[in-house]
């Protein structure tokens, strides 16, 4: 009881050690933007509460072998037979093993959706070309009202001017990261609205030439171009599929606005929602003091950075370019939440993985230990060391297939808590499931290989000296 106890106390400390480290890499990895709803500091309570843990588990643990142990008879482990249970059947620590490796495939399978899961954001296709755009976010409150078109008509000029670039438009939101804006309207010509439904459209204010400059799809063209005061209302496909199925939306009026034209779905808030109904007034001139500049390059958007950052501030010293990117940069900040959780579930899935290894290492290596006498006879006898190894190895890959067998049902139940969270991969994807079973298993192997190749070794005089 007392060597377990001290184990115990030790490996919390060595415990808490390491997640004071990872605790702090995490904090650093973490986004600004993502709020955490649980405390991450690893306080005096998160300390007292580990050490009870570990104190509660050293005496649990340990009170098992202690009275296992307690229960021998002395002479017959003074005769040289082993104190530790028969070699058939399955003892506790095999039972301990198997459901090491059962629950580190469950946070395994987690950990391989979350990435493929990831993986499918980044390839998807948002609906606009993401290559070669830049994004930058101005105000122009240091510019009056009255002059704030002109301002923004000398700010396009003056980039239309640099090399590489191929064309400049703007927008009042910022591109998967703002949304849209919402406002009220008293119908949707040729909807009938339901009982008690309050009719109200997502909608933002896009610059001349936006859906060439961004990368957006025309479904229907307008029969007039925009003229140099007056603006044109456009809405998406998934605006038509919601209150004009299989109609002609042209013409129609919503709220105040004449649907002039229609163009493809594209994200708007995020990448992985389905895009809903929007709807996009396109004017001439910006009515606000604020927006964002879209910037189409001919080449790499990196190497145009830098003159794009130059030519604002040159002609506009005040304004802010602290949150200038490329497009990519866009996308790569509205997955930061998900990110992070993929690294927090990863560590926890690579402790799950380390764990098993060291589990299943252990309960072999004690066999190998607790039979060198069986297996010094063995070889005494004419036994082959490759017969030997295989049996250790037989050993240790019943108790992996009984764990992986327990986890995998685990795993089937268990993601399917998940399913909110994944996008384009099903939380029981069976390629998921049979690759990470594989890695598993095959670190498993490895694991039963060293102690069998200790087990190979064995010196048959060595082993029955004492017989």
């Amino acid at each position: 009881m007392t060597e377990s106890l001290l184990l115990s106390l030790v490996g919390g400390a060595v415990g808490l050690l390491v997640a004071q480290w990872s605790n702090h890499l995490l904090m650093t990895l973490k986004p600004g933007d993502v709020d955490l709803l649980v405390s991450a500091r690893i306080d005096l309570r998160a300390t007292s509460f580990s050490f009870l843990i570990a104190l509660i588990s050293g005496l649990v643990i340990g009170s098992i072998p202690a009275w296992r142990g307690s229960r021998q008879d002395p002479n017959f482990a003074l005769k040289g037979h082993a104190v530790g249970g028969s070699a058939h059947g399955l003892r506790l620590n095999d039972w301990f093993a198997s459901a090491q490796i059962a629950l580190s495939l469950v946070l395994l399978i987690a950990a391989g959706l979350c990435l493929r899961s990831f993986a499918n954001l980044l390839s998807l296709n948002p609906g606009f070309d993401t290559q070669n755009l830049v994004v930058a976010p101005v105000d122009f409150h240091s510019v009056p009202d009255a002059t704030a078109p002109a301002h923004y008509h000398e700010l396009v000029h003056g980039l239309m001017a640099v090399p590489g670039i191929k064309s400049v438009s703007w927008t009042r939101v910022f591109p998967l990261l703002e949304g849209g804006m919402s406002v009220p309207v008293e119908e949707i010509q040729g909807y009938e609205p339901k009982r008690d439904e309050f009719l109200s459209v997502e909608f933002t204010q896009v610059g001349p030439g936006y859906f060439e400059t961004v990368g957006i799809r025309l479904a229907v063209a307008p029969n007039r171009p925009l003229g140099n005061q007056d603006s044109l209302a456009w809405v998406n496909q998934a605006f038509v599929r919601r209150y004009w199925p299989g109609q002609n939306p042209v013409g129609r009026h919503v709220g105040p606005w004449l649907v002039e034209g229609v163009v493809e779905d594209s994200q708007i808030r995020n990448l992985w929602d389905k895009p809903g109904p929007y709807l996009f007034l396109q004017q001439a001139e910006p009515s606000a003091a604020s927006g964002v500049l879209m910037i189409r390059t001919s080449g790499n958007p990196s190497a145009s950075m830098k003159p794009i950052r130059a030519t604002l501030q040159r002609m506009d010293p005040q304004i802010d370019l602290s949150r200038l990117k490329t497009m990519r940069q866009v996308i790569g900040k509205s997955l930061a939440g998900q990110e992070f959780m993929l690294a927090l579930v990863s560590g926890f899935a690579a402790c799950a993985l380390a764990l098993a290894i060291i589990g299943i290492y252990g309960v072999i290596s004690y066999l190998v230990t607790q039979r060198t006498r069986d297996i010094g006879i063995r070889i005494a006898l004419g036994a082959q060391r490759m017969n030997v190894a295989g049996w250790v190895m037989r050993q240790g890959l019943a108790l992996t297939l009984l764990g992986l067998a327990l986890g995998l049902a685990g795993s089937w139940a268990a993601t399917r808590l998940l399913a909110s969270a994944l996008f384009g991969i099903s939380p029981t994807d069976p390629t998921t499931f049979v690759a990470v079973s594989t890695l598993l298993a095959g670190a498993a192997c490895l694991a039963c290989w060293l102690p069998a190749r200790r087990a190979t070794r064995v010196d048959p005089i060595e082993a029955l000296r004492y017989e």
